[in-house]
Formats: C-alpha cells, structure tokens, sequence
C-alpha cells in the first residue's frame, strides 16, 4: 500500500554572506601653503562612507569613501594640527542571484595609517574590509506522512529554525546644531571626529520594525590656549521601518551604514556650537522563528517499506552570542588622562575551522602624561572568541568600541564588544514518499534479550522493534545508551493489511 503525504509549504529569503574582502586604499596629502610643515605625525583616522549601492546581472557593487584625518606637530611646535584626505572606494562582488533579489553591504576598516614622505607631502594606507549578504526569495515545499501507521516507525527530528523572511532599508537622517557643554572651553579648531550609529532595541509588530539608538559622536579639539579637549556627545533616535509582510514572533537584525556627513563649526572664533549634517540607511532584515520537523529515517516494523527521500537544504541562524573583552595596552609612561583613541578592529563573516577566532585589533591612543604634554601611542592586540561547540559552522562577527576606556597609571584597558552570529549549511534528508509491502514477523520469538549499547534508535531499528516499546519494557529514561546493556526487546507483531 502507499501511504499518503502533503505538501507542507512555507517562504523565506536564502541568505548567502561572503567571506571577507579586502583592497588597499592609499591617496597623498599635500599640505596647503596656509598649514605648516610636517615634524611629526601622531594620528590617522577616517570614517567609512558608502554612497550607492547597486546589483546587476549578478554583480553587487558598492561605492564610497573614506574621509581620513591626520593629526600632526610642525617641526618643533607643540599643537596638534589637522590635514585631511578622501580615499574613494569601488567594492564588487560575483554571486548568482535572482531578478527579484537584494543585497545589503556592510564595510569597516581593518588598517589606517599615515606617513611622511616629505615636510609637505603626507601618504596615508588603508585596507578596507566589505561583506555582501544577498537575499533571495525562495519556497520550501516539504512532504508530510498524512498519518501514521502502525507498522512504520519514524525517527522524527524538529529543528528550532530562526529563517530570514522579509527585509526592509529605512533612511536616517540628522540636521543639528549641538552646543558645548556650559563647563567645556570654547572650540578653536576641530581636530579629530568620530560617529558610531548604534542599535540599541528593537521589535517587529506586524509588519513594522520600531527601533532605537543613538548617534555617538566623539570629538577632539583645541581650545584658545591650544590645549586639546575632549568631547562626547549622545545623539538619540527612534524610527520606524516597514517590511514586505507580517511576521509573528519575529526578530530583527539591523545594519546601519552612514551615506554622508558633514561635521564643523559655526564659524565663529570662539565657538560652542557644532553644526552636524548626515544621512545613513539602516538595512533591516526580519527573521522568524520556524521549527521544521523532517522525518530523517524510518523502517517497517513488519513487512516491507519502499521509501523515496528528498533533501531539504536551509541555513537557519543557529545562535547569537553577545560579550565584551577588555584589551590591555601598555603606555610608554604613566598617564593623566586619556584624549581620545581610535580602534581598528577586522570583523566579517568566516569559517568556524579552529577552537579560537582570533581578531587582530589595533589603533593609537592620544592621552596627556603627567606633565600635560599630548603623547601618542600605537598598538596591536587581538580579541578572541571561543569557538567550541561550532564545527562546521558560519561565524559572522561585528566588534566595536564604544566606550571610554579605562586609565590605570601606565596600563590602559580597551573595552571591545563582540557580538556573533553562528549559522549552518544543512542539507537533511526527510521522506517524501513509501510504501509498505504486506507482511508479517509473528513467526518470530515475540521478546528478546541482547546486550546493546549506543542509540535506541538504530537498536530498534536493526530488531525490527520501537524505541517506545523498548523504553516501556525496560523502564528506561533515556534514548541513548553509554554504556553496554543487557536489554529486553520486543519484536514487531503488527500484521500490515491492505486497508493500513
């Protein structure tokens, strides 16, 4: 007899991430006949700016720049001075897709760094690292036993699947003008800026993912005695973006990406007020919980069974992990104060092959000794993440330092956040069709003993009995056996009929 499934039907977005790529930027600086010659160069850092991105016949594209800041002395001055550059990028990536597929670009700066060539000529290197994520509409018909018979047995497995479903980009957009601080000195001349968007919660209703965050905003000035003064400033938002359809219990993965800023002065001598102009895009992709529960195996209890497989390929996020890692970099003496920092950290998408990730971390630290002169300081470090537990595989992994770090006389500690995706490519097979020959095992003895070990599965399974019928005779709590033991099997009596 055949027995009878169903189609069961469900759509999601098969999500496919590159592994990281890399590409060298480098650009000149000339100083302008306004600006002093170069004595000695203390700092390099930029900021990432994506401008379009585009997909075509298969080919993801991204474009931008990076707005670099040098921070330098003249030859025997003490002040710190600024030069500026812009370093255009043009990422591209070849991945098969669909005419109805999207992409979303992620990039961050793996290396920045500034060097003299001449008094008046500066040369600044950068490697920048960028990932795609391509999203592509798919439908996953999966055959179901219609009901189940008596002289079937199935190894049923559920998996707690998190699938992405349904995306969205939503435009931020901040125009302000943001005062000093009543206690701070008036700004001279703005040194080094920095801009982080962060996504602090967020939770799909319906079709609608509300969200909110902050700008951070950090900045290095100097005053009218040049002194250079730190400044950090937390911008708030809340938006709110629509996806393409509802989600119940869903959960969203959001990736801000900034498009443009403008950062200045009012213009004034003396001023206190900072003009901030900026457009980014949050990508936004909604995930839902889906557990898909596939018949793995299966064997007739009696009789004969003819079955037909399908393998059913999904790549479901597995787990998210959150944690933070305090870098210790050693100063050339003990400090006063820290003025500002900047942290390259290389991040992306990769295979879990080891025990241990280990993520290069460098940057420079700009602090006052105790005789309140300005010193620099280069480092290199590493962030790891413990992989255990994650064969085969995808970690995709994000890292920032948001915070202040922590001033100990000579010792800093850099806090370093790591937040983790892990997910896996499973093809598994389920049973798409069978049919049961009749049949019977009466003629057998109907209760064996036999000295097993492993699985009650694969030991049912090779007597032609049921994991529930062995568990019952033998009292057992478990589906696994660790050690050899001496077990009490009933053999399949069910007679198969035509009627089932």
């Amino acid at each position: 007899m055949e027995l009878t499934f169903r189609d069961t039907t469900f759509d999601y977005l098969s999500e496919t991430v590159s592994e990281p790529q890399y590409q060298e930027l480098t650009g000149e600086v000339i100083l302008p006949d306004t600006m002093p010659d170069v004595g000695a160069i203390e700092d390099c850092f930029g900021v990432v700016l994506v401008q379009t991105k585009t997909i075509e016949s298969g080919t993801l594209t991204a474009a931008g720049g990076i707005r670099c800041g040098i921070l330098y002395r003249a030859e025997g001055g003490s002040d710190l001075l600024r030069a500026e550059l812009y370093l255009p990028f043009l990422a591209r990536k070849q991945i098969q897709s669909d005419s109805d597929s999207v992409f979303f670009y992620w990039s961050w700066l793996k290396s920045l760094d500034a060097r003299m060539v001449n008094p008046r000529k500066i040369l600044v290197r950068g490697e920048l690292g960028s990932e795609f994520t391509l999203l592509s509409p798919k439908t996953c018909v999966i055959q179901t036993l219609e009901k189940p018979h008596p002289a079937l047995a199935c190894k049923e497995v559920t998996y707690p699947m998190t699938l992405p479903v349904a995306w969205s980009e939503r435009e931020l957009t901040l125009t302000d003008e943001i005062l000093l601080p009543d206690q701070m000195p008036d700004i001279e001349q703005l040194l080094k800026w920095d801009l982080v968007i962060t996504v602090d919660e967020s939770r799909i209703i319906g079709s609608k993912v509300v969200f909110k965050g902050n700008f951070l905003l950090r900045c290095l000035y100097s005053d009218a005695d040049g002194r250079p003064v730190s400044w950090r400033e937390l911008i708030p938002y809340s938006q709110y973006a629509e996806l393409d359809r509802d989600i119940p219990e869903g959960v969203a993965t959001i990736q801000p990406i900034l498009r443009s800023l403008e950062l200045d002065t009012d213009g004034q001598t003396q001023s206190r007020r900072l003009l901030i102009q900026l457009t980014a895009t949050a990508q936004i992709i909604g995930r839902m919980r889906m557990p898909v529960t596939l018949v793995e195996d299966a064997y007739a209890v009696c009789g004969s069974l003819q079955p037909t497989w399908e393998m059913v390929d999904l790549s479901p996020e597995l787990d998210t992990r959150r944690e933070e890692q305090r870098l210790t970099v050693k100063l050339m003496e003990p400090a006063r104060d820290v003025l500002d920092y900047t942290v390259f950290c290389d991040m992306g998408c990769r295979e879990a092959a080891d025990t241990v990730l280990e993520l290069p971390v460098r940057g420079t630290i700009l602090y006052l000794d105790r005789g309140e002169q300005v010193k620099a300081k280069s480092f290199q470090t590493k962030a790891r993440l413990d992989l255990r537990g994650s064969a085969n595989q995808t970690v995709r992994v994000r890292a920032s330092c948001d915070d202040a770090p922590h001033l100990q006389a000579d010792q800093l500690e850099l806090p370093v956040r790591l937040c983790s995706g892990f997910y896996q490519r499973q093809a598994n097979r389920n049973l798409a069709g069978a049919v049961l020959e009749p049949g019977s095992t009466a003629q057998g003895p109907a209760l064996i003993a036999a000295n097993c070990t492993g699985d009650l599965w694969q030991i049912a399974k090779t007597y032609r009995s049921t994991v529930q019928m062995i568990r019952q005779a033998n009292h057992l709590q478990t589906d696994h056996l660790a050690e050899p033991c001496l077990l009490l099997i009933p053999m399949g009596q069910t007679q198969i009929t035509e009627e089932g």
